[in-house]
């Protein structure tokens, strides 16, 4: 599994000055071999910092879009529950999903900078490949059970 691969990714990513949302999305480009145009990097340009509102946090809009792009190649066994379960994944990791209150909860060190971002954008680059790879194992038990391989990318 990348999941180390994709954080680092992601953590780069947030130094080179992309908002969490991008991060997410150009570690899944690189470690899935995903199209992420530079339209849907623009599109994740008004997610970052909670949609600038503070509301959801813009690295598990980016795990969300990742994700159904990556769908759109390979279905994943939870359909339309993905986003569901990589929500939940999320929000058990942090305790919250909303941006402002991650950031509230978060020390003085964190606040400095952008480190708290960065080190939450890291860890949902993972927590996203954690969960395909979850529901991989979950496509080859069916696979091995039906004969038939479902989806048309690699994992």
């Amino acid at each position: 599994m990348d999941t180390k691969r994709a954080s680092q990714i992601a953590g780069e990513e947030m130094k080179k000055g992309r908002n969490c949302c991008q991060a997410v999305l150009l570690a899944a480009k690189e470690v899935w071999s995903i199209p992420v145009d530079e339209n849907v990097l623009a599109a994740a340009a008004l997610m970052g910092e909670g949609m600038g509102a503070g509301c959801v946090c813009g690295a598990l809009s980016g795990i969300i879009m990742a994700s159904g792009i990556r769908q759109h190649y390979q279905a994943h066994p939870a359909g339309n529950n993905l986003p569901v379960i990589l929500h939940d994944a999320f929000k058990n990791e942090f305790g919250v999903t909303c941006c402002r209150a991650i950031k509230n909860k978060r020390s003085l060190v964190e606040k400095i900078g952008r480190k708290g971002c960065i080190q939450l954008t890291e860890r949902a680059a993972a927590i996203m490949l954690e969960e395909w790879e979850k529901g991989s194992n979950a496509n080859k038990d069916i696979c091995n059970s039906t004969g038939t391989k479902r989806g048309r990318m690699s994992s």
